[in-house]
């Protein structure tokens, strides 16, 4: 079958008639002012509320995540330099402590990694200290705490 075949048994198929009063009703329908649809309004305004709502968390989210996350790595990087200045003030202590200057070390080993070590030069700091006098001595003892007398 083709179109022009389709077409032909189309327009022999029965016209529908309206019913009487079709047209009037139809027309009077148009005339009359439509109701205003409540629901489809209230439905866009709660979407349009949440995507606001949305808007505004999002960010102030990110913000306090990022803020955790700056203060974690502040209390990490607090805690290496205090496990640090603890590694300095044991082997100040150590080297203070040792009978002769042949058993005191020349440098103390704080760690490091696969392409960094890192070493602190005991003999040097104390030669320093040594030279600049008692001011210059650290205001903190071993554990972070200031020394009696001491003032900051």
């Amino acid at each position: 079958m083709n179109d022009h075949d389709l077409r032909r048994l189309l327009r022999d198929l029965p016209r529908p008639a309206a019913r009487p009063g079709f047209t009037e009703q139809v027309l009077a329908r148009i005339d009359t002012p439509a109701a205003p649809r409540r629901a489809g309004t209230r439905r866009r305004l709660g979407v349009g509320l949440a995507a606001a709502a949305l808007l505004l968390v999002a960010p102030l989210a990110g913000v306090l995540g990022w803020r955790a996350w700056e203060r974690q790595r502040a209390v990490a990087e607090l805690a290496a330099l205090r496990q640090e200045q603890r590694q300095l003030a044991e082997a100040l202590r150590a080297w203070d402590a040792a009978p002769a200057a042949a058993a005191r070390p020349e440098v103390v080993y704080l760690g490091g990694d696969d392409s960094v070590d890192i070493v602190f030069d005991v003999a040097h700091a104390a030669r320093v200290l040594r030279a600049s006098g008692p001011a210059a001595r650290p205001a903190v003892s071993g554990h972070g705490t200031p020394r009696k007398g001491d003032r900051r």
